[in-house]
């Protein structure tokens, strides 16, 4: 069967390279040797079939992350290479940056210098050395790795390939393969085939930009714009995606086609239109772009000129439309039908009558900066209104504008009326004195100040009035200076007004319409009885972010035209006053990917906690928080951080005191817990506090492959308390983090994912857990008390292509001074630093396909030779806690399938510990191997057991 695959591969493959040696997509590759056979060995790249699992198809596209395997499958069970390596050649234009992060680490490798990336001496390839231990007979040794697709370095189902080889330790070439997988692309249009780009075009009757009310002038350049997406394919009758894409650029070149009307006069000088290629015989104009992948915000133009094209009016404009086509260009020059995409763009055209200019007369405008505020106490309640006047003059379409001195638009007061009563607190009134247009007696535009030097002067000779809530009046100040650089002049006590009205003793006149001529800054504060019944009104509201009341402040300028005619005009603006409130406001980043992890690979993640309040001066606790985290109780937790900056409550000292559950709320995963202190949320009007979290991570050889998540936890005391004190969770509480039998109430929560992708081979993985443990869970670490039974799991776990058959596995149990089963490869045995013995209660626990077998013979420290050829075996002993060691070994005919595994459980028990400390401990690991061949032999991750009651 093997022989059959290689000779289909091989044809298929020698037709695949000599398509690509003409297609000039990748000349022929100097650097591989030519092919090799062994018919004993298979080496191959395929799809990591973990990601094509997780995404449930093989589809990559250029940009695209790819996941890979590197796969090399001894057939016979009795061969086995020591020192193999293998060779991968990935191809620089497609791959063109390869490192260490793109590869992953496996079992079955030496202790160090087992990875090597050489990118510079193979001007096609980078050359990836993958060493191993041994090959051994009836396995596949795997290791996965990544690349991401250049964007444009190939075409919609276009192929490239990666050799791999294999070497012995003499550097023998064994075996090659030359592997070839098809990149996807997405086509270029748009999302909808009739509606790209509208714009309006509208000419005023009697310009130049007319022949006549009814059609453009054939010298008139209009510009038509037109978006260009890469999107998904167009289904089957459709000429449009309905998503767009960011990754999928092909190589090729994309030509844009544009159907012009037949009246069309495209000028080729023009410089927006000097890229496009003019057919005048069909009335098109077209290009050939090279796009990248993401087009989200891509767009193109051109201008037209017509001859005598006709206008509509605004109530029936004239449309004139333009078809778009998209196709990509193949190497030969001919379109790839398949990849057409359409769409329109228009233009639609009318003409009104002349609009004359008209003066409006005097304005006026006012704002509040802020305009949100947390309510509180009364004296804590001020806020500021910006107000002014201005001269507003419509220049009509086309635009004429005031000629000097024939207009006298003056101003005698400004009167600020707040409609809920307020306490003037103080006040600023600077000149602004912008400048506008007017023409002079030749019809020639000027721009000049609002005011003359005369006018800007006459403005500080005034009074500022405050109008009583009987009607009475007193004078606030006489003359107020109104300068560029006038300070704020803040009142002895603040006064309750019904209005301030500034009153100038001669009118101001204006010379030219702009914008605001003077800042009056008028700060307030509540009144009492205004100030209660807005506390009252607040009181009665939810509390959330939409419970406020507003407050009002209206503006009037009055004045008049220097001729009789008076003009008033008046703005208003408003302050909301908003109930002291905090909420979480997001968990970021929900459903996060964290991408494809390999084994011993670092990684961190960030969650950022976002609370939105409005609180008044003091702020508010988040009150005994506890921040959870959930992890595969494989992945290994190797610290986190935080924003001191942020939180200065989230100290280090703080973050190194945690707690460990396993299977927390029968979840079966790992919990990390810190008991937090309160955290301030400071005052602040609609401002958001953010609390950090960054946590790392290291994938380990017990973790299963495939999708995995990480879900993090906020809880806290007052989430739910009275007003004064509550800060708000989002998200369902649907794990009863606080145990009060409660799931519907809110706290915060948030899952990451990541998709493992360990290497295929055999994995052993040695567990434990108390005997009195009233959980299932195993874990890697186990902490019984005096004397107590200690419950050993082993797990042969075959994440390998193709079934397993005729292994041997090997413990020695914990003693004191013991070493490592196995030597690296070097030869050293490493010192597993045991420091008690634990012995057998019994046999191990019967598993169908595996038979076992003990020994009582003492341990040869740092010789698999010696204990494992040189010891007494038998099936049985009389005294168990006499055994030193013990060895599993499948049964003729049974077959580990991939994917699958074997548990063989057993227990041992814990000495008297009362001469012990916590720091005392009892390793245990086990080996495995295929028959005898201990010379192969790779060692699972340790066990620890810790004495947890020692006096």
């Amino acid at each position: 069967m093997k022989q059959l695959k290689k000779r289909l591969l091989a044809a298929i493959l020698s037709f695949v390279m000599v398509f690509l040696s003409m297609a000039d997509v990748f000349p022929a590759y100097a650097g591989p040797p030519a092919l090799v056979d062994d018919p004993d060995i298979l080496a191959e790249v395929t799809y990591d079939r973990n990601a094509v699992n997780a995404r449930g198809n093989s589809d990559f596209y250029v940009g695209e992350e790819v996941p890979f395997y590197a796969n090399i499958t001894i057939s016979s069970t009795t061969r086995s290479i020591p020192g193999a390596y293998g060779k991968l050649y990935l191809p620089k234009n497609v791959f063109p940056y390869v490192s260490a992060s793109n590869i992953s680490t496996w079992i079955n490798r030496p202790a160090s210098n087992y990875l090597s990336i050489d990118s510079s001496s193979n001007s096609e390839f980078h050359i990836v050395t993958l060493k191993f231990n041994s090959l051994g007979g009836g396995t596949t040794q795997t290791v996965p790795f990544k690349g991401t697709l250049r964007d444009r370095s190939l075409a919609n189902n276009e192929t490239y390939v990666i050799p791999y080889q294999v070497y012995d330790a003499n550097n023998t070439l064994l075996e090659s393969s030359n592997n070839t997988f098809t990149a996807k692309t997405y086509p270029v249009g748009y999302t909808d085939e009739n509606n790209n780009v509208r714009i309006d075009r509208y000419y005023a009757q009697g310009t130049s930009s007319l022949q006549n009310n009814t059609t453009l002038a054939n010298d008139l350049a209009t510009t038509v714009q037109y978006n260009t997406r890469r999107t998904n394919w167009p289904a089957s009758g459709t000429y449009h995606g309905t998503e767009t894409k960011i990754v999928g650029g092909d190589r090729r070149k994309t030509r844009v086609t544009v159907q012009l009307p037949a009246n069309e006069n495209f000028d080729t000088t023009d410089s927006l239109n000097t890229s496009w290629t003019y057919n005048a015989a069909n009335h098109t104009i077209s290009k050939d772009i090279e796009y990248q992948s993401n087009l989200n915000y891509t767009y193109d133009s051109f201008n037209i000129r017509y001859n005598n094209q006709t206008v509509g009016t605004q109530a029936s404009p004239v449309t004139v439309e333009f078809p778009i086509t998209w196709q990509y260009v193949n190497d030969d020059g001919s379109l790839d039908t398949s990849s057409l995409e359409k769409s329109k763009s228009s233009v639609r055209y009318w003409s009104f009558p002349r609009i004359p200019a008209a003066d409006r007369g005097l304005t006026a405008s006012k704002t509040a900066s802020p305009w949100r505020f947390t309510f509180t106490d009364r004296d804590k309640t001020e806020h500021v209104y910006n107000m002014g006047f201005s001269w507003y003059w419509y220049a009509g379409n086309p635009e004429e504008y005031p000629t000097i001195g024939t207009y006298h638009t003056r101003v005698s007061s400004l009167v600020d009326t707040p409609t809920t009563d307020m306490e003037l607190v103080g006040y600023q009134i600077r000149s602004l004195n912008p400048t506008g247009k007017v023409q002079d007696a030749s019809g020639n535009i000027q721009n000049i100040p609002a005011l003359d030097n005369t006018q800007l002067a006459a403005l500080s000779n005034n009074k500022l009035v405050g109008v009583k809530d009987d009607g009475s009046e007193e004078v606030i100040a006489t003359n107020v200076q109104i300068t560029s650089n006038a300070d704020e002049v803040r009142l002895p006590t603040p006064k309750f007004y019904k209005k301030i009205e500034l009153r100038f003793t001669n009118p101001i006149e204006i010379q030219a319409p702009t914008g605001r001529i003077i800042d009056a800054r008028y700060r307030f504060r509540f009144e009492e009885n205004a100030y209660n019944t807005a506390k009252a009104q607040l009181a009665s509201k939810p509390n959330n972010a939409s419970s406020n009341v507003q407050t009002r402040n209206v503006v009037t300028v009055n004045g008049d035209n220097g001729a009789g005619r008076t003009w008033t005009g008046s703005g208003s603006d408003y302050v909301t006053w908003t109930k002291a409130f905090a909420a979480e406001y997001e968990h970021d980043t929900q459903n996060q990917n964290l991408g494809t992890k390999y084994l011993n690979e670092e990684f961190s993640m960030t969650d950022n906690i976002r609370f939105h309040y409005f609180l008044p001066p003091g702020g508010r606790k988040i009150k005994n928080p506890k921040f959870f985290l959930l992890i595969d109780p494989g992945l290994e937790f190797k610290g986190i951080q935080t924003s001191i900056g942020q939180n200065p409550e989230l100290t280090p000292a703080v973050m190194s005191n945690y707690r460990v559950e396993y299977n927390f709320k029968n979840t079966g995963k790992t919990a990390y817990i810190w008991d937090l202190p309160d955290l301030n949320i400071p005052e602040g009007n609609d401002s958001y506090k953010y609390v950090y979290f960054s946590p790392k991570f290291k994938t380990t050889r017990n973790m299963a492959g495939g999708q995995n998540s990480i879900d993090t936890y906020l809880s806290w005391d007052n989430n739910e308390e009275a007003a004064s004190n509550e800060v708000l969770g989002k998200y369902d509480d649907v794990l009863d983090l606080d145990n009060d039998g409660n799931t519907t109430e809110k706290f915060s929560s948030k899952k990451a994912t990541y998709l493992y992708s360990p290497p295929l081979e055999l994995i052993l993985t040695k567990r434990s857990k108390r005997a009195d443990s009233n959980v299932a869970q195993y874990s890697s670490l186990t902490t019984p008390d005096s004397e107590q039974i200690v419950d050993y799991k082993l797990n042969i776990f075959n994440n390998s292509i193709n079934g397993v058959s005729g292994f041997t596995f090997f413990d020695i149990l914990p003693h004191v001074g013991d070493k490592s089963i196995a030597p690296d490869q070097q030869g050293n045995y490493a010192d597993r630093g045991s420091t008690y013995r634990l012995e057998l209660t019994g046999p191990l626990d019967p598993n169908p396909n595996y038979t076992y077998e003990y020994s009582t013979t003492p341990v040869t420290e740092g010789n698999i030779a010696a204990n494992y050829a040189g010891a007494t075996w038998s099936s049985s002993v009389s005294d168990w806690s006499a055994v030193t060691m013990f060895r599993m070994k499948m049964k003729s005919g049974y077959t580990l399938a991939s994917g699958a595994a074997d548990d063989i459980t057993f227990r041992a028990k814990m000495p008297d510990t009362v001469p012990l400390d916590t720091t005392d401990k009892a390793v245990n690991t086990f080996a495995g191997f295929s028959g005898d061949s201990y010379t192969g032999a790779f060692e699972a991750l340790s066990n620890v057991v810790i004495p947890k009651n020692t006096r």
